[in-house]
């Protein structure tokens, strides 16, 4: 499978789901779409749903872009720091480490997770896109593909045991 392939089906707006040598497993990218669609190369790519979300969403790179959506909402909502605390069980003082300018505790994901909970946020992971290098990658490891699905299936059903 080519990398420009690849490249083209995500330009259009497809997520990857999985890729074999002859073809690739897409999905609509739009929220609660469940559309999904085998495209092989050299085909016409057809197009997606779109990716319009009817909630705000707010792209994270960093520890500090959730801090700026969460400390203003914490005082949209009229809330004391010791009242966030009670709401999601932190400790006390813990949220005021994390929400200050240049915090001295940067909270692990399941303390992130109930601040934003707390203050009516849900943590989603969305499928963005590869990057050029993943996209190069799977193109040059597609003849590898059996042997791992076979390691692959041995380490599914030890972890289910």
């Amino acid at each position: 499978m080519d990398a420009k392939f690849l490249r083209q089906v995500q330009d259009e707006g497809w997520i990857i789901k999985s890729v074999d040598q002859d073809e690739a497993l897409v999905a609509c990218p739009r929220a609660g779409c469940d559309l999904k669609v085998r495209l092989k190369e050299g085909r016409k790519i057809p197009t997606t749903c779109g990716p319009t979300s009817p909630f705000q969403e707010m792209v994270v790179r960093s520890f500090e872009d959730v801090r700026q959506m969460l400390w203003p909402r914490r005082l949209a909502l009229d809330l004391t720091i010791k009242d966030v605390e009670a709401i999601t069980g932190m400790a006390p003082d813990h949220l005021a480490k994390m929400e200050k300018d240049n915090p001295s505790r940067i909270p692990n994901i399941e303390t992130l997770i109930l601040w934003a909970e707390g203050l009516g946020f849900q943590l989603v992971l969305r499928h963005t896109g590869l990057t050029p290098y993943a996209l190069r990658t799977i193109e040059q490891t597609r003849q590898e593909v059996k042997k791992r699905r076979v390691r692959q299936t041995y380490h599914k059903t030890r972890r289910k045991a």
